[in-house]
C-alpha cells in the first residue's frame, strides 16, 4: 500500500493536469504557435496585387506608400545636394583657366531646385501627399539632375564644343537607381518611361561622339590599314562599347526594378499582415468581451478580476519555462493555477432566501421542457432585473430556490431595505405568473442581516456562493416563513430607517418561542413593486405572447433531442456582445481595421525630422546607428532621464528576433546575384574580347576562375534552401552573402590587375594605348577603360541586393570593398587606372572635365558607395519600422487572445464544456442572444452528497476562523474534483453544483444525445447507475483518507462523513437566466436525489425503491438493503434502500489510487 500523501501526490500531478493543467496546457500551446499570421501570403508581386484590390486596402497603401515615398525623397534631395557641392568644389578646385564656369553653373542651378523643395518637404508632409503634387515634384527633380549632367549638350548643338566635356563619366546608373527607388512617382510607369528617357539620352550623346571626332577606335592591324571591305569584325569594333554602355545600363534598370519591386513586396506583405493582425485583433476583441460578458455575469467583477490575474501570471509563468528550458517544458506538468483559495469576508450584509411554493404544480402544468425552461427563464430574468435594480447581487439558483445579497462588493447603507423590497417585488412577480397559468404558485422569503464568506471553492463548475451562520439563518427564516410574505429578522428590521416603514404592513411572527420575527407584506402607499410590475408587464407583454404560444403548439417539428433554440423578446443582456459575425459587424469589421491601419501610418515615424527627434517618447529605432532600443518606461528609471543615454541602449531580445526572422526573399536574392555575376562577364566579353585575345586564356583568367567558384556557391545554396524550404539560419545567410558578394569584388578588382606575360606579348591596354597614339586622341582608352568602373559598380551593387542582411555588415563589407578596389586601382604596379594615367599625364588633359579616368573612377564607385548606403540605411529603417509595427499589433493581438483564452478556460470551468462551447462565436452553432439552451433525458442517474457535520458557527465567522473552516471544505472539494479526471468518470460525470456542504452530479449527460422520445438502453442506463455510485464510493473514500491525515497533522477536530442521495428517472438539462446565465437541471427525479439525501444516513447510501430494483436485477456487485417505508416530503410514503459506503470495488480502488 502506498502511502497516502504520496497517492494524493498522484492525483493532484495526475487528475489535475488532466483536468485544469490540460486545458493550460493545451491553450498554452496554441498560444505559442508560430504567429505569423501572414505565412500563407503569396511572395510574388501580381497575386498581391490582386489580394490588394479583393480586400480593397489600394487606398489604404497608397498612403502608406506615399509616407514612404516622402522619405525617400527627402533623402535624395538631401544626397543631390551633397553630391553637387561636391562636384562643384572640385571643379573650381581642378579649374586652371578662366573660362566662365558653365558646368559648376549647371550645378548651382539644379541646387536651387533640390533645397526649394527639400525646404518644402521638410515643412509639410502633406503638400507632397496628392498623385499630381508628387509627378510635378519627381518631374522636376529629375529634370534638374538630367540638367546637370547633359545641360552643357545644348551649348554643343549651338557650335560650342568647350563647354561640353565628352570624355566624362557620367553618373547615369546613379541616375537611373535614384529614378527608380527615391523619386515619388505614384506609379511604377513614371519610372519606367523615366528610365528610358535617360538611358537614351546617354545613347545619344554617346551615338554623336564618334561624329564629333575622327578618331577610329579599330585595332590597328595591316589587315584593317590595307582593307576597304568593311567585315562583321569592322561593325563589331564600331559598336561594341555602345553595346557594352546599353547592356550596362540595362542592368542598371533590372537592378533598380529589382529593389523595387522587392520593397514593394515586403511593403504590401507586411501591410496585409498588420491588416490582418487587425482584423484579427477585432474578432478576437469582440469574442473577448462577449466572454468577459458573460464570465462577469456568472463572477462578480472584483472576483472574477483577482481570478484573471493569477492565471494570466500562470501564463507568464509557461512561457518563461518555455523560454529557458526550450518545447520540452510544454510537455511537463504544472501545479495547478487555481491554489489560492478565493474567498472573502463581508460584514453588515443582508441575506435573502426565497423559494417558490408548489412549484411542482407549476412543473405539471407545462406540456414540454421546452415551456419549462422558458418559463423559469422568464421568471428569473425578472428577478435578476430586479436584483440589479435594488442593488442586490443575485448568489444561485437551487432549482426553484433563488437567493441574493445585497452589499457585495461594495457597502450599501441601505442593504436591509433593498432586500425587503425586492422579496416584495418578488412576491408581486410570481403573483403575474400564477395570473398567467391558473395555478397556484407563491413565494416564501426569508431575510436576515449578518456577516458572510464568499468567493469559490473546488476545482470545477465554479459558483459564487456565500457562507456563515447568518446565510443558515436566513435559509432558516424562509423555511419557517408564510407564503406571499417576507420573513425577517429583528436585526433586519431594526436597519430599516423608521420614516419609511410605513410603507410596509409589519406583523410579529413568532415561530420560534425563542426568537421574535417579523413578517411583511407591501402597504397601499407601497407603490414601488406594483408600479414596476405594470410597467414590466407592459414591455413584455410580446414575452407572455411568445411564451403561450410555444407552451400550446406542438413540438412535433422540433428534433426529438430537444435542443432548444427558442427566441425571447428579452431585454439587452451581455450575450449580444458576442452575437454572430452578420454583414453590419463584417463592416465594423473593415471599418475598425481601416480607421486603425489609417491612424497607425499617420504615426509612423518616417519624416526624417520625426526620426531624429531622441526626445520623443515613443522613439524606438536608434536614429544614427538603427539598432532597436527599449521603451523609455522600462529604461529611464536606470539611465535617468538623459535621452542620449537611452538612445545608445541596446534592446537584445527585438534585436534577436528581427535578425533571425526568416527570409522567403533569400532565393530570390541569389538568383539576382547569378545575373550579376554573368552580367560582369558579358560585359567584359563586349568589351575586352577581340581578335587579339585567345579564346581559352579569355575564360580562364583569375577573375573567370572566381566567377565560376560564385556560380556554384549560388547553385549549391538555392539547393541547400530548397531542400530545407526557405528555412536558413541567419548566421548561414550571412556566410552565404559574404561568399558570393566579396567573390564578385574580387572577380572586379582581379580584372583591374594586368600584368604583362611577356616583353614580347602586349596587354590589351598598351594595343589601346597604341590605337590612341595613332589618332593623336585618348577616346578609345577612355571608352575601353570604363569596363572596369561597370564590373566594379555591378560588384558593389550586389552587396545591397540582400536588404535583409543587416545594414551595418553590408556597410563594412562594402567599405572594405571600396578600400581594397581604391588600393589596387592607386597603388598596384599593374593597375589598368594607373597606366592610363601615366599615359595620359604624358599627353593633353585638357579634354577631360573634373578628373582622370583614374580619380573618375575613383569617384564614380564612391558616389554609387554613398548611394547605396543611403538606400540601405532607408531599407533598414523602413523594415525595422515594419517590424515594430507587426511586432506591436501581434503583441495586441497576442494579449488579447491570452484574455479570450483565460476567459474561456474560466467559462468551461463554470458551465459544461458543451454548453460553453454554445456560448463562444467560434463554434458553428453558436447560442444567440434570443436562444435559449436546454436538452431533456429520459433517464439520468442524480447525487446529492452532503457533508451534515460541517457547518460554520457565528464565533468562527467572528473570529476569522471561518476562512480556516472554509479552507477545509475547499481542499474537501478539490479532492473530490480530482476524481472527475479519472478516465473512468470524466466522461460520464458532471458536477452541477455545490450548495454549502452538499454536492451535486449526474451521470449520463451527453450533448444532443439525451431525449424523452429515445430509447435509452438498459444496458446504458445500468452504466449510469453503476458509474456514479463508484464515483460515489470513491467521494466516501477520499473523505476517510482526508480525515485520516487530518488527524494526523492535529489539524481536524471532526470526522467528516459523506451522506449521499441518488435518484434515476428523466430530468431537463439546459441554461436559465438572460441576465446571469446559469447550468442546472430540473425534474422530479432531482428532487428525489435531493430527499434521498436529506433523509440518509452517514456513510450510506440512499437510494430509490427503482434504482434498488435495478441493481438487485443485474446482479450487481452493490447490495441495496431496504430501509422500509418512510415520509418523503413533497412524494408522500416511499420505499428506499441504503447501499453500504464501506462496501470495497477493488476495481475502482486500483483505477483511481493505484493501490492494486
Amino acid at each position: 500500500m502506498m502511502p497516502y500523501d504520496r497517492r494524493r501526490r498522484l492525483l493532484s500531478a495526475g487528475s489535475l493536469y488532466l483536468d485544469v493543467d490540460k486545458d493550460l496546457k493545451e491553450t498554452f500551446e496554441e498560444l505559442t504557435k508560430d504567429e505569423n499570421i501572414g505565412a500563407d501570403l503569396e511572395w510574388r508581386l501580381k497575386p498581391l496585387r490582386a489580394e490588394f484590390k479583393s480586400k480593397g486596402n489600394d487606398v489604404l497603401f497608397r498612403k502608406y506608400e506615399s509616407r514612404l515615398q516622402h522619405r525617400l525623397f527627402s533623402v535624395l534631395l538631401m544626397l543631390n545636394v551633397v553630391i553637387n557641392f561636391m562636384d562643384t568644389f572640385w571643379y573650381f578646385y581642378f579649374k586652371t583657366d578662366f573660362i566662365f564656369p558653365y558646368p559648376a553653373m549647371l550645378r548651382l542651378s539644379a541646387l536651387i531646385v533640390y533645397v526649394s523643395f527639400l525646404i518644402i518637404a521638410h515643412h509639410n508632409e502633406k503638400w507632397l501627399r496628392t498623385p499630381f503634387a508628387r509627378i510635378v515634384a519627381a518631374i522636376t527633380v529629375l529634370m534638374a539632375m538630367i540638367y546637370a549632367e547633359y545641360g552643357g549638350f545644348l551649348f554643343t548643338l549651338t557650335g560650342d564644343r568647350s563647354t561640353f566635356k565628352w570624355k566624362r563619366l557620367r553618373p547615369v546608373y546613379y541616375l537611373i537607381i535614384c529614378n527608380e527607388l527615391l523619386l515619388p512617382f505614384p506609379s511604377r510607369i513614371y519610372s519606367i518611361v523615366a528610365t528610358a528617357l535617360i538611358i537614351g539620352i546617354e545613347m545619344a550623346v554617346t551615338l554623336v561622339w564618334p561624329h564629333m571626332s575622327d578618331t577610329n577606335c579599330k585595332l590597328l592591324t595591316p589587315h584593317m590599314l590595307n582593307s576597304t571591305v568593311a567585315t562583321f569584325g569592322d561593325y563589331y569594333d564600331d559598336y561594341k562599347y555602345l553595346v557594352s554602355d546599353l547592356f550596362f545600363y540595362g542592368c542598371a534598370a533590372c537592378v533598380a526594378y529589382y529593389v523595387a519591386n522587392l520593397l514593394e513586396i515586403v511593403n504590401r506583405r507586411a501591410f496585409l499582415d498588420h491588416r490582418r493582425c487587425v482584423e484579427s485583433k477585432f474578432k478576437l476583441n469582440i469574442e473577448k468581451d462577449q466572454q468577459e460578458g458573460l464570465l462577469g455575469s456568472c463572477l462578480p467583477q472584483h472576483l472574477m478580476q483577482k481570478v484573471k490575474r493569477d492565471i494570466k501570471s500562470k501564463y507568464v509563468q509557461l512561457m518563461a519555462t518555455t523560454d529557458t528550458n526550450g518545447d520540452n517544458s510544454k510537455n511537463q506538468s504544472f501545479s495547478r493555477p487555481f491554489n489560492e483559495l478565493y474567498v472573502e469576508k463581508f460584514t453588515d450584509v443582508t441575506i435573502l432566501y426565497a423559494d417558490i411554493v408548489n412549484s411542482m404544480l407549476l412543473t405539471e402544468s407545462l406540456e414540454s421542457p421546452q415551456a419549462l425552461v422558458e418559463t423559469l427563464n422568464e421568471l428569473f430574468t425578472r428577478f435578476d432585473n430586479r436584483a440589479e435594480a435594488n442593488n442586490c447581487l443575485r448568489i444561485k439558483l437551487l432549482g426553484d430556490c433563488y437567493y441574493c445579497v445585497s452589499g457585495i462588493p461594495e457597502y450599501d447603507p441601505n442593504h436591509a431595505l433593498n432586500c425587503i423590497n425586492m422579496g416584495i417585488e418578488m412576491i408581486e412577480i410570481i403573483k403575474s405568473i400564477k395570473d398567467e397559468y391558473q395555478v397556484d404558485v407563491n413565494m416564501r422569503i426569508g431575510v436576515h442581516t449578518g456577516t458572510v464568506l464568499s468567493g469559490l471553492i473546488g476545482l470545477k463548475k465554479w459558483q459564487y456562493d456565500i457562507w456563515s451562520a447568518d446565510t443558515m439563518k436566513a435559509a432558516h427564516m424562509e423555511h419557517d416563513g408564510k407564503a406571499g410574505y417576507v420573513h425577517i429578522t429583528k436585526t433586519t428590521l431594526d436597519l430599516v430607517p423608521r420614516h419609511l416603514r410605513s410603507e410596509f404592513i409589519i406583523s410579529e411572527y413568532n415561530v420560534n418561542p425563542d426568537e421574535t420575527t417579523y413578517l411583511i407584506r407591501k402597504s397601499k402607499i407601497h407603490l414601488s413593486a406594483a408600479k414596476y410590475v405594470k410597467q414590466y408587464s407592459r414591455t413584455e407583454s410580446k414575452t407572455v405572447d411568445k411564451v403561450k404560444y410555444h407552451r400550446n403548439s406542438s413540438l412535433s417539428s422540433r428534433s426529438s433531442s430537444y435542443i432548444g433554440s427558442t427566441n425571447l423578446s428579452r431585454r439587452r443582456t451581455v450575450l449580444e456582445l458576442g452575437n454572430e459575425y452578420s454583414l453590419e459587424q463584417f463592416r465594423k469589421m473593415l471599418n475598425f481595421a481601416t480607421d486603425t491601419m489609417s491612424n497607425a501610418i499617420d504615426k509612423m515615424p518616417l519624416n526624417l525630422r520625426r526620426q531624429y527627434d531622441i526626445s520623443h517618447p515613443s522613439l524606438e529605432i536608434n536614429p544614427h546607428l538603427l539598432h532597436f532600443i527599449p521603451k523609455k518606461q522600462q529604461t529611464m528609471k536606470d539611465l535617468g532621464k538623459n535621452p542620449v543615454k537611452h538612445i545608445h541602449t541596446v534592446d537584445k531580445p527585438n534585436e534577436l528576433k528581427y535578425l533571425t526572422e526568416n527570409d522567403q526573399m533569400f532565393p530570390i536574392y541569389l538568383y539576382c546575384s547569378a545575373i550579376i555575376s554573368v552580367a560582369i562577364m558579358v560585359i567584359r566579353f563586349l568589351t575586352l574580347y577581340d581578335e587579339h585575345t585567345d579564346w581559352l586564356e579569355f575564360w580562364y583568367t583569375n577573375g573567370s576562375i572566381v566567377f565560376y567558384f560564385t556560380i556554384a556557391i549560388i547553385s549549391c545554396s538555392l539547393f541547400i534552401i530548397h531542400y530545407r524550404k526557405h528555412e536558413i539560419p541567419y548566421y548561414y545567410r550571412v556566410l552565404i552573402w559574404f561568399s558570393i558578394t566579396f567573390s564578385l569584388i574580387l572577380i572586379a578588382s582581379l580584372e583591374q590587375i594586368q600584368c604583362p606575360v611577356s616583353d614580347r606579348v602586349k596587354t590589351q591596354e598598351e594595343r589601346i594605348e597604341d590605337i590612341d597614339r595613332h589618332n593623336n586622341s585618348h577616346e578609345c582608352l577612355y571608352k575601353w577603360s570604363r569596363y572596369y568602373t561597370y564590373s566594379t559598380v555591378l560588384a558593389i551593387t550586389s552587396i545591397s541586393m540582400f536588404i535583409r542582411i543587416t545594414l551595418w555588415l553590408k556597410f563594412i563589407l562594402s567599405t572594405v570593398s571600396l578600400v581594397l578596389v581604391n588600393a589596387l586601382t592607386q597603388h598596384h604596379r599593374c593597375s589598368v587606372f594607373l597606366k592610363i594615367d601615366t599615359f595620359y599625364n604624358k599627353q593633353d588633359v585638357q579634354e577631360l572635365e573634373f578628373f582622370s579616368p583614374r580619380l573618375a573612377h575613383m569617384q564614380y564607385l564612391f558616389v554609387v558607395y554613398l548611394m547605396f548606403y543611403i538606400i540601405d540605411r532607408q531599407i533598414e529603417y523602413i523594415l525595422r519600422l515594419d517590424f515594430l509595427w507587426s511586432a506591436k499589433l501581434k503583441r495586441e493581438r497576442h494579449e488579447a487572445k491570452v484574455t479570450r483564452d483565460i476567459n474561456q478556460l474560466l467559462l468551461k470551468n463554470i458551465l459544461p464544456i458543451h454548453v460553453a462551447e454554445r456560448y463562444l462565436l467560434n463554434t458553428p452553432d453558436a447560442i444567440t442572444v434570443d436562444d435559449l439552451y436546454y436538452e431533456a433525458y429520459s433517464s439520468i442517474a442524480v447525487m446529492f452528497a452532503a457533508i451534515p457535520n460541517f457547518f460554520i458557527n457565528e464565533s468562527d465567522t467572528d473570529a476569522d476562523d471561518g476562512l480556516k473552516i472554509l479552507g477545509i471544505l475547499n481542499e474537501i472539494i478539490c479532492e473530490f474534483d480530482r476524481l472527475l479526471a479519472v478516465p473512468t468518470f470524466s466522461h460520464k460525470i458532471e458536477k452541477i453544483k455545490t450548495i454549502g456542504s452538499t454536492y451535486m452530479a449526474a451521470s449520463g449527460l451527453k450533448p444532443g444525445r439525451g431525449s424523452v422520445d429515445s430509447v435509452i438502453s438498459v444496458e446504458e442506463q445500468l452504466e449510469n447507475l453503476y458509474v456514479l455510485i463508484r464515483f460515489a464510493m470513491a467521494m466516501m473514500k477520499t473523505l476517510r483518507k482526508f480525515n485520516n491525515r487530518m488527524k494526523e497533522s492535529d489539524e481536524l477536530h471532526r470526522d467528516f462523513q459523506l451522506r449521499i442521495g441518488i435518484a434515476m428517472g428523466p430530468v431537463i438539462a439546459g441554461v436559465v437566466g438572460s441576465v446571469k446565465p446559469q447550468y442546472d437541471i430540473w425534474g422530479d427525479t432531482v428532487n428525489v436525489a435531493s430527499r434521498m439525501d436529506t433523509n440518509g444516513l452517514p456513510d450510506k447510501i440512499h437510494t430509490t425503491e427503482e434504482v434498488a430494483k435495478i441493481l438487485i436485477a443485474f446482479e450487481s456487485d452493490f447490495r441495496p438493503k431496504c430501509r422500509g417505508t418512510m415520509i418523503i416530503k413533497g412524494k408522500g410514503r416511499l420505499t428506499t434502500y441504503l447501499i453500504d459506503g464501506h462496501q470495497r470495488d477493488d476495481n475502482i480502488v486500483q483505477e483511481i489510487y493505484g493501490l492494486i
